[in-house]
C-alpha cells in the first residue's frame, strides 16, 4: 500500500504487512509515527548530530584535522 505522509507529500511511503501484524495495524501505526516522511529515529539521529550528513565523505573534511 502507498501511503502520503501528508496531503501535500509527492513522495509516497510503502507500506506491507509485517510479521503477525495486519496491513491494516501497519498502516495504524505508521500514521501514528509518521510525523515527517524520514523514520522518527534516524531523523532524531541527524537533528542530535546538527544537520550533518551520514554519507561518508569522498574528499577528506580538513578543517577537523
Amino acid at each position: 500500500m502507498a501511503l502520503r505522509s501528508h496531503d501535500r507529500s509527492t513522495r509516497p511511503l510503502y507500506i506491507s504487512v509485517g510479521h503477525r501484524m495486519s496491513l491494516e495495524a501497519a498502516v495504524r501505526l505508521t500514521r501514528c509515527c509518521c510525523r515527517f516522511r524520514i523514520p522518527e529515529p534516524v531523523r532524531q539521529h541527524f537533528v542530535k548530530r546538527g544537520g550533518e550528513s551520514t554519507r561518508p565523505r569522498l574528499v577528506p573534511d580538513r578543517t577537523r584535522w
